[in-house]
């Protein structure tokens, strides 16, 4: 301790009784306890019935106050704030404009940066991050190396672990479980008891609630509502028969082709032959496509002609006992319920 004086840590209570912290020289009020192992940075402050201990570090304009705890190799720097009953430990970092406030815990190797605020009883562990204008608060979990940032909020009893990542304006509350790499984003809310897991992606104005869950690669957007206990859930596998399209005049759209490659399906287009080089030539993504042609062109029998010969190929070439076949202006919500992809989109209710 040097310097014995007085300062006004402009929290309203005046001057107050102070002295400069011996290693770093930042001030501390006399009613705060920092181990003299501890690094306070010139112009960080600590005051109030503050506890630091181990060896954190103080720096920046970081403020730590109230009955805040920082120790281990916690640090706290720039224009961050730990106040109240918060505690930060392990070998966290508190930065930026962040603030950590109420009885919020962070440790292990967490980090909480930019304007990120954390706060009630909510606790960020092992390697997550908050970050950007994202709030954690209540007595939700932020664990693993899952991400919060954005605008999003996580609230309630909320947990949020593995590698999953929330953004945006998105908002997961109540006994939520957001879990392994999915994904919520825009402004999808994600309540009550609802599970999202796997390579799941919730975004645009999407809900998930009640008991509902969300699995495996499958994708809910738009102005979706999964809720009660519905199941969404998709797979990478290929469907267990051959899947055809019928197409003539729209090469340059091809939207069910489209649909299905952005959902990593294989498929068969049945065309007719003057226009199979076209088609062949504005493939969405020729690694997913089999382009098949009729023998004569306008034949003017309607599509059962081609509807047919997909059939006889199917058999004689795949020797498969069924198979599906769809027009050739479908979206990727149209076609998903019959390949296990499940994506589900537009205005769409599932209960």
């Amino acid at each position: 301790m040097i310097n014995a004086k007085t300062h006004d840590f402009k929290d309203g209570a005046g001057r107050v009784p102070a002295h400069k912290h011996s290693n770093g020289g930042g001030w501390v009020a006399d009613s705060a306890r920092v181990a003299a192992s501890v690094f306070v940075g010139l112009k960080a402050k600590v005051y109030g019935n503050a506890v630091i201990s181990g060896t954190a570090e103080v720096f920046d304009n970081a403020r730590i106050s109230g009955n805040a705890r920082v120790s281990g190799n916690a640090r706290v720097r720039n224009n961050s704030k730990v106040y109240d009953n918060a505690s930060v430990s392990g070998n966290a970092t508190v930065s930026s404009n962040a603030s950590v406030f109420a009885t919020a815990e962070v440790s292990d190797t967490a980090r909480i940066y930019d304007n990120a605020m954390v706060s009630g009883n909510a606790g960020i562990f092992d390697n997550a991050e908050v970050s950007f204008n994202a709030k954690v608060s209540g007595n939700a979990r932020v664990s693993g190396n899952a991400k919060v940032s954005g605008k999003a909020g996580v609230s309630g009893t909320a947990r949020i672990y593995g590698n999953a990542w929330i953004s945006g304006n998105a908002v997961i509350s109540g006994n939520a479980r957001v879990s392994g790499n999915a994904k919520v984003s825009g402004k999808a809310g994600v309540f009550d008891n609802a599970r999202v897991s796997d390579t799941a992606r919730i975004y645009g104005n999407a809900v998930v609630s009640g008991n509902a869950g969300v699995f495996r690669n499958a994708v809910v957007y738009g102005n979706d509502v999964v809720f009660g206990n519905a199941r969404v859930s998709g797979k990478r596998n290929q469907p267990r028969y051959p899947i055809f399209i019928v197409s003539k005049g729209r090469a340059h759209e091809q939207l069910t082709m489209r649909s299905l490659s952005d959902m990593g399906l294989k498929y068969y287009v049945m065309v007719e032959p003057q226009e199979l080089e076209l088609y062949r030539r504005l493939s969405p993504k020729p690694s997913d496509a089999t382009y098949l042609s009729l023998e004569t062109g306008n034949h003017g029998q309607g599509p059962d002609l081609a509807r047919n010969a997909c059939w006889d190929y199917a058999k004689a070439n795949l020797k498969a006992k069924r198979f599906f076949v769809l027009d050739d202006n479908l979206r990727v919500s149209d076609t998903a319920v019959f390949f296990g992809t499940a994506v589900v989109s537009g205005n769409t209710t599932i209960n």
